[in-house]
């Protein structure tokens, strides 16, 4: 199957091979380099809506080794949600210095909830925020 930014299969932005070589299945976040679709983003409002998610879980790392280049990121390493969508702090920094792109669904989106992080209920986010068991290899 092919996985693209058209039809992403599932809410997870962030199971890349590159990092989790475990995993063959996981597609490699360099296939996802758009630089057409990433110059159409509204950059500021987007990495502000992304540093507006739901804290999910924070390691206190100070810099983690990009997946294109090998050369640290620094600051922490954040997993967020908006209450859909997954993925974790480094988004923003391939969005901005790679041209990642993110899939068109999400992006339209946000959009369309005007860059602002919908409301969720305080079990949501009990929810959101509790350990969760995810089946890797039922993801790609």
């Amino acid at each position: 199957m092919i996985y693209d930014l058209e039809r992403w299969p599932n809410f997870y932005y962030n199971m890349w091979i590159d990092k989790l070589p475990n995993y063959p299945n996981f597609p490699s976040i360099k296939d996802y380099v758009d630089v057409e679709r990433n110059s159409k983003y509204d950059l500021k409002r987007l990495k502000q809506y992304l540093k507006k998610g739901y804290i999910r879980a924070v390691a206190g790392t100070r810099s983690v080794p990009s997946l294109f280049t090998g050369e640290p990121i620094y600051g922490e390493l954040i997993t967020y949600s908006d209450g859909k969508w997954f993925y974790d702090s480094t988004l923003i920094y391939y969005i901005e210095n790679n041209q990642l792109a993110i899939p068109d669904e999400w992006y339209e989106e946000i959009v369309r909830n005007n860059f602002i992080v919908p409301k969720i209920s305080d079990e949501q986010l009990k929810i959101l925020q509790s350990p969760m068991k995810i089946d890797l290899n039922t993801l790609f």
